[in-house]
C-alpha cells in the first residue's frame, strides 16, 4: 500500500542558480527558512555573494508614503534583516546595511533612525543619523513607547510610587 501524496509537497526555486527542486514544506521547515537553496554547495555560494548585491534581491517596491520597502525576512519588531553572510556570522539589519551601502560606516554607539516610522523601510531618504537619545526622543515623540496596562504589577507599582504619567 503506497503513501497518499504528501499536501506539503511543492517545487521551489533556488536563490542561487534558479534551478527548480521538490521540498516537503512543513510549516516548521518554512518558519526556519528551510528550502531556499537545492543544495549545500548553492547555499555556500550565496554566502560567498557580496553584501550589497544580496541586499539589492530583497528591495521591493514604493508604498503610498514613499518608502521602499523590504521584502526579504524580517526579525520579530518588523525591521529586514539580511545574512552578513562569510563576512562576520550573523545577522544585520537591512536598514543599517542600506545607509552603510549610501554613506559608509555607522560611527559608534549611533543608531539609524525612521523618519517615517515603518520599520521594512530601506528608503535612504527616510532613514537618519541619530544618538541613543535621539532613538529614545524620537520613540516619545512619535508614541510608540510602551503602555503601563491597568491593573498589572508595573502599572500599581508606578502608581504607588507616583511615577505613573498619563
Amino acid at each position: 500500500m503506497s503513501r497518499p501524496p504528501s499536501r506539503y509537497r511543492t517545487v521551489r526555486v533556488c536563490e542561487t542558480c534558479n534551478q527548480s527542486f521538490p521540498f516537503v514544506a512543513y510549516p516548521s521547515s518554512v518558519a526556519l527558512g528551510r528550502g531556499r537553496f537545492c543544495s549545500k554547495d548553492c547555499q555556500k555560494q550565496w554566502q560567498t555573494i557580496p553584501l550589497e548585491e544580496r541586499f539589492q534581491r530583497y528591495i521591493g517596491s514604493t508604498n503610498e508614503k514613499g518608502c521602499v520597502l523590504w521584502t526579504g525576512t524580517t526579525n520579530d519588531d518588523g525591521y529586514g534583516i539580511i545574512g552578513a553572510g562569510t563576512q562576520c556570522g550573523g545577522n544585520l539589519l537591512a536598514h543599517r546595511v542600506a545607509w552603510e551601502i549610501a554613506n559608509g560606516p555607522i560611527p559608534d554607539n549611533m543608531k539609524i533612525l525612521h523618519r517615517c516610522d515603518n520599520p521594512p523601510c530601506v528608503f535612504i531618504g527616510h532613514l537618519f543619523l541619530g544618538t541613543p537619545g535621539d532613538n529614545v526622543r524620537d520613540m516619545l515623540a512619535k508614541g510608540r513607547q510602551r503602555k503601563r496596562v491597568p491593573g498589572s504589577r508595573r502599572y500599581l507599582q508606578d502608581e504607588r510610587l507616583g511615577r505613573l504619567r498619563k
